[in-house]
């Protein structure tokens, strides 16, 4: 079970992987930024599938076209044709506390009880409809709310698997 979960974790990253390579190469964005743009493009991209009624083909089409780009840039790095950047200590810190925090969160269970986990539903919802909620759905008390955090997760817990701490990792 855990093979199969990271496997899945696995995917999640090399699809956003590829995008990172790809907004940091071809549009000169920070690398530093070039994780929040990326993220941000995905929200994006599916909110507006999502509009169109094509919200869980376009997390599919979106992940396998960011693998087929990580297949590009690793292929480019095996011929030297790109070159990798060597992580600096920052980066390094920031990946190891990455690690530590992602595995605590994996094994906790999420408390609906304060008013940030209201994403939890929205994307629980999301998964048994397939869809944005509208006005006429029970589940949403408030119609203005943003959905973006919840689409990421949306993504990220398509990819990886639905659960308590994959949202929490998320």
């Amino acid at each position: 079970m855990y093979f199969l979960t990271l496997l899945r974790l696995v995917v999640f990253l090399l699809s956003v992987c590829g995008y990172a390579k790809l907004v940091e190469s071809h549009f000169r964005i920070n690398r530093r930024l070039k994780w929040i743009v990326t993220f941000s493009s995905i929200i994006l991209v599916i909110y507006l599938a999502s509009l169109c009624g094509f919200l869980l083909p376009s997390v599919w089409l979106i992940a396998i076209l960011g693998i087929g780009i990580s297949i590009y840039y690793g292929i480019a790095i095996l011929r030297k044709k790109i070159r990798l950047k060597k992580l600096d200590a920052v980066a390094l810190g920031m990946l190891l506390y990455l690690l530590l925090f992602g595995i605590t969160l994996w094994q906790s269970p999420l408390l609906h009880y304060d008013n940030f986990t209201h994403w939890a539903t929205i994307v629980k919802f999301l998964h048994l409809n397939n869809t944005l909620p509208e006005q006429t759905d029970a589940i949403i008390g408030y119609y203005d709310y943003p959905v973006g955090s919840s689409l990421f997760l949306y993504y990220f817990t398509t990819l990886v698997g639905f659960s308590d701490g994959s949202m929490l990792l998320g």
